[in-house]
């Protein structure tokens, strides 16, 4: 099933980075076809039911938790339980962790460009004008929204590489 995962996992990546959002259809499909090779003892990473139920909730759960804070969005936690599903729980722990290195270089990135040299002295920082990226929520004092972090597209990108590192043979 590798040589459906894979592309599975380029496509959520590619979608998220382009366009910050993550279907739905794709994830009940992923989701679904991680339950299958579960069921007919088929995980192509050797990813037993308890490891599969105890990463799939885990993600969700934790991630639950930033989306619930405003921080994250619905599909990336969403997509971080199905990629439990596929990978496990152990496995998990350094996808998720290279995956928030990246997004958060990718989050300092946005702000050093956002308020970077050309910002400094002007006095007004985080004042974004009207028809630069904001909405009416924006201009009445509710944050400015300009499309997020990928946090799903890395995610997919550290288990993409996460399966090319299982893939090198360990012995001489």
């Amino acid at each position: 099933m590798l040589f459906v995962l894979i592309p599975w996992l380029a496509g959520i990546a590619i979608v998220d980075f382009a366009k910050r959002r993550v279907s739905n259809q794709w994830l009940l499909a992923g989701a679904l076809l991680a339950i299958g090779t579960l069921a007919k003892n088929g995980s192509p990473l050797d990813v037993t039911w308890q490891q599969a139920l105890i990463g799939g909730i885990g993600a969700f759960v934790v991630l639950l938790g930033f989306y619930a804070l405003g921080v994250m969005g619905a599909g990336d936690v969403k997509f971080a339980g199905v990629l439990g599903l596929w990978v496990g729980g152990p496995a998990l722990v350094p996808i998720a962790t290279g995956a928030g290195l990246l997004a958060g270089g990718h989050a300092l990135f946005c702000l050093a460009r956002r308020h970077g040299p050309r910002s400094m002295g002007r006095g007004d920082e985080g004042h974004v004008p009207a028809g630069e990226g904001t909405s009416a929520s924006a201009l009445n004092g509710a944050p400015v929204t300009t499309g997020g972090i990928p946090y799903a597209g890395y995610l997919a990108v550290m288990a993409l590489l996460w399966l090319a590192w299982r893939a090198i043979p360990t012995t001489p």
